[in-house]
């Protein structure tokens, strides 16, 4: 069975009925992927209920309610996600309930059904299943009755529960023929050593339906939890040789006993492994697989440990998504920025330029104003661009007033191209917003000219590296 729904956000730049559109696709597919497999059981199933289709239909009402209501309002209100994360919840919820339902149903069916058969299905059935609801607690309301008709050997009652059977207790009706047939051998044989005899074959048969009891407890036990059954084995052996029914049924007690208090931990279990299976088959990380791997070769695991992995997988799929993201988005903006300031006159005499900037490298670019001026430029890892304005002179104590005031002046030329710049960028889809800005008047930055002459050396040489990488 498929997964539960998960999804993540992001930044788009369609438009506002695009992405409506989009995303009532994409959790209409992923609600049918559940409700199909869904389906599937219940079409396994339908034997059993006549109801059970219910399983499928509260999904699928589910599904239609939350699409429909789904509006473009939604979409652009600020609470969208938080609608949206709340709803696919709830989707979630239900279609654990339901899985739920299913795994108590194929562990129990294969037994005799009891009222505590049906208790559990109902304590596992969302009360959104109404009619199937009614249907299993008229089940369990006729059970009771048998119970007490057959303690009362109410003859009448019998016959009437005989011929109004639900159709899943095919089982109860054979029993109820033994005991009509048996009261009917009873009334026919009024001699006392018959009599005896019978009430000893009737010791003889309750023994044997405790221990066919016990064993059934036993071989489900061992299916969802083998280590408890090796702690029954000795117990178990007993079962065999023993014709004691108080000791039988103490046996059978501790058994039923263990398989009751581990069955809603195996279920629990079983539909994890079941999501955790869908998601070692999706993804393409080795070691998030192994570690799946070894989750799913033990024989029990807690919601717990579930949600811990899960979480650690889907941040190790989004951080690869998000890196992958920002690869591309710095390479279209290292594109675009060496692209747009050449046009706009500023340029760097180096062939591997985009390569660096891609790379958080310091760029050092020449600008339009002289060759004393420098605009040094850097995209950080996380997407983010720098840019200093310089001037290289041999001694900034040295400069006149005049000479500062016309650095200012020009470097407000450069902050205009800024501007620009960044205009451009939006225009391409690019948006930066500004987190810390010098204006000239602040500051400006002066540095001294021998230290162009190393850095040029040191950029020089990292170029060198370049092309010895690409040979």
């Amino acid at each position: 069975m498929s997964s539960a729904i998960s999804y993540s956000w992001g930044h788009s730049t369609e438009s506002p009925g695009e992405i409506l559109t989009s995303n009532k696709r994409f959790f209409t597919q992923s609600m049918n992927k559940s409700i199909r497999d869904v389906k599937k059981l219940s079409e396994k199933y339908s034997h059993i209920f006549e109801n059970i289709d219910e399983t499928v239909k509260v999904l699928e009402k589910f599904r239609d309610e939350l699409i429909s209501s789904y509006t473009i309002d939604i979409l652009k209100s600020r609470n969208h996600n938080q609608w949206i994360d709340e709803r696919m919840q709830s989707f979630n919820a239900l279609l654990f309930e339901i899985k739920a339902f299913f795994k108590t149903l194929n562990l129990e069916i294969d037994s005799q059904i009891s009222i505590n058969t049906l208790e559990s299905l109902l304590n596992k059935l969302p009360k959104e299943c109404e009619v199937l609801r009614k249907e299993i607690t008229k089940g369990k309301k006729f059970l009771r009755e048998l119970e007490e008709a057959k303690n009362s050997i109410n003859i009448k009652k019998l016959e009437e529960l005989y011929n109004d059977i639900p159709k899943f207790l095919q089982k109860e009706r054979e029993e109820i023929a033994r005991i009509l047939l048996r009261e009917k051998l009873k009334q026919e044989k009024a001699q006392n050593e018959k009599y005896i005899q019978i009430e000893e074959e009737n010791e003889k048969e309750i023994i044997d339906q405790m221990k066919q009891e016990a064993e059934r407890y036993y071989k489900k036990l061992s299916t969802i939890a083998p280590s408890q059954t090796q702690k029954l084995t000795p117990l178990y052996e007993e079962l065999q040789t023993s014709e004691n029914k108080f000791r039988i049924s103490n046996i059978l007690k501790e058994i039923k006993y263990r398989y009751i208090k581990f069955k809603d931990e195996y279920i629990t279990s079983e539909i994890l492994k079941e999501d955790l299976q869908s998601i070692y088959k999706e993804i393409d990380i080795p070691e998030e697989k192994e570690i799946i791997k070894t989750t799913l070769e033990k024989e029990l695991i807690t919601k717990e440990e579930y949600e811990n992995l899960r979480r650690n997988i889907t941040e190790t799929i989004l951080s690869q998504k998000r890196e992958e993201v920002l690869k591309k988005e710095k390479e279209k903006i290292s594109n675009l920025m060496h692209q747009k300031l050449r046009e706009l006159g500023y340029s760097v005499v180096d062939e591997n330029a985009v390569e660096r900037l891609k790379n958080g490298e310091i760029l050092e670019l020449n600008t339009p104003f002289g060759e004393d001026y420098a605009v040094r430029v850097k995209l950080d890892e996380n997407g983010s661009l720098a840019f200093r304005f310089v001037r290289y002179v041999d001694d900034e104590n040295a400069l006149t007033e005049y000479e500062k005031e016309k650095d200012k002046s020009t470097a407000k030329q450069w902050c205009q191209t800024h501007d620009n710049l960044m205009e451009l960028l939006k225009n391409e889809g690019i948006v930066f917003n500004t987190k810390y800005r010098v204006e000239p008047e602040e500051r400006f930055y002066y540095e001294k000219k021998e230290e162009r002459e190393e850095r040029r050396m040191q950029e020089k040489q990292k170029q060198q590296g370049y092309l010895r990488r690409e040979l």
